[in-house]
């Protein structure tokens, strides 16, 4: 949220066009691995160099809200559903975050903006090279948790497996974690017939490799991240005012009752950031 002397700001042209122009900027930011803060924060300051008076974001991973208040008053609001399943691409989002700081410091036109993003959201991943991830992270995590060259090699094919179905079949399931489920369970259960056909390898070696392409660690990590920062800025506002009372109170009511009050006031901040979790895997 940011508030602006509407005085000093000119009217933003096309505000319509402007907002969705934005819009394809956090979703873009979302589906390369941004956290939520960051996609929020970038709304803010891109709308409020292009003129508004107040940015209103609300974003979590498969949803972004926004209402754009111009000088005038009038509110426009904007809402996308996120269907795009999240990756990593740093080469993406550091030319967006490059692109949000030029629009900062001297807005461009929003034609321009439009062709810039168009070009940046176009470069897709060589599939050469992500099938070769795919391989390479599987075989390498079965060999490093104790499996034999052939289990490497026989988790590795599974890894392209799981990228096909990936690449191919992701896209048609909006439910990523649904579809995470039905692939682990179809590659599951056809690592575990083949090492009953071929005693020599290690079932439990290939499935601890292939299931680091199933894992949501990046969502993990998003999730974790936030849980960390809103923890960190809840417990600065942790109110003083309570506190004192809460020390206060111990000269008349006891100690234990005080660092009762205290240990709620902390279960609250924690209980906070847990729900957080929650709504970023939803």
């Amino acid at each position: 949220m940011s508030d602006v002397n509407a005085d000093k700001i000119p009217v933003p042209a096309q505000p319509e066009v402007l907002l969705h122009c934005l819009m394809d900027i956090a979703e873009a930011l979302l589906a390369v691995g941004a956290e939520v803060n960051r996609v929020e924060d970038t709304l803010t300051r891109m709308g409020t160099a292009y003129g508004a008076v107040r940015m209103n974001a609300f974003v979590i991973t498969s949803s972004i809200v926004v209402t754009m208040t111009l000088p005038s008053g009038r509110d426009i609001t904007q809402t996308r559903r996120i269907l795009t399943p999240g990756g990593t691409d740093f080469t993406v989002l550091e030319a967006l975050n490059d692109l949000s700081r030029r629009c900062c410091a001297d807005p461009i036109p929003l034609d321009e903006l439009r062709r810039e993003v168009a070009q940046i959201t176009a470069e897709a991943p060589k599939p050469l090279l992500v099938y070769l991830g795919s391989a390479l992270a599987a075989g390498s995590c079965a060999l490093f948790f104790g499996g034999s060259m052939t289990d490497g090699l026989v988790a590795a094919l599974f890894g392209l497996v799981i990228c096909r179905l990936q690449r191919h079949f992701g896209p048609q399931c909006p439910n990523r974690l649904v579809f995470n489920l039905l692939s682990a369970l179809a590659v599951g259960i056809s690592i575990t017939l083949c090492a009953f056909f071929l005693p020599e390898l290690h079932a439990d070696k290939i499935l601890i490799g292939d299931i680091m392409l199933h894992g949501p660690h990046h969502t993990a990590q998003k999730s974790t991240k936030t849980f960390l920062s809103d923890f960190k800025t809840s417990l600065s506002k942790f109110s003083f005012v309570k506190c004192n009372t809460a020390i206060k109170c111990s000269s008349f009511i006891g100690s234990e009752e005080s660092s009762s009050v205290l240990i709620i006031h902390l279960f609250g901040i924690i209980a906070r950031g847990y729900s957080n979790i929650f709504t970023i895997f939803s």
